[in-house]
């Protein structure tokens, strides 16, 4: 079943003109607005998205955050953070999923022999 939002039909894999360039638009439109809502309630800004699937009535986004910046030579910490949206991209659930530190890898500053 389609839905209308912001002049662009969302759920039949096409925009009004279409194609799918009307849902690209409808999708950054949700994103944008799950985004704002996002650092609203929690303060945070989502670095990147790395998952966006089609979810029931809305969408499922999993977005990266910096929690909490390194200072000197200690590693950001970072979080995933799933959420649950509308089609208009209004949150209807959010949960941190994992915690983890950006920094050099194990192997960094190594040399091969």
């Amino acid at each position: 079943m389609a839905r209308e939002t912001s002049g662009t039909t969302v759920g039949d894999g096409h925009g009004a003109d279409g194609t799918g360039a009307g849902l690209a638009r409808a999708v950054l439109e949700m994103l944008r607005t799950a985004g704002a809502e996002f650092t609203a309630l929690t303060g945070l800004r989502a670095e990147a998205v790395t998952r966006l699937e089609r979810h029931g009535d809305g969408w499922l986004v999993e977005a990266e955050v910096v929690e909490a910046p390194g200072r000197a030579r200690a590693p950001d910490v970072l979080a995933a953070y799933e959420v649950t949206t509308g089609w208009d991209g209004r949150l209807l659930r959010c949960r941190r999923t994992r915690r983890f530190t950006r920094g050099p890898s194990a192997h960094e500053g190594r040399t091969e022999r």
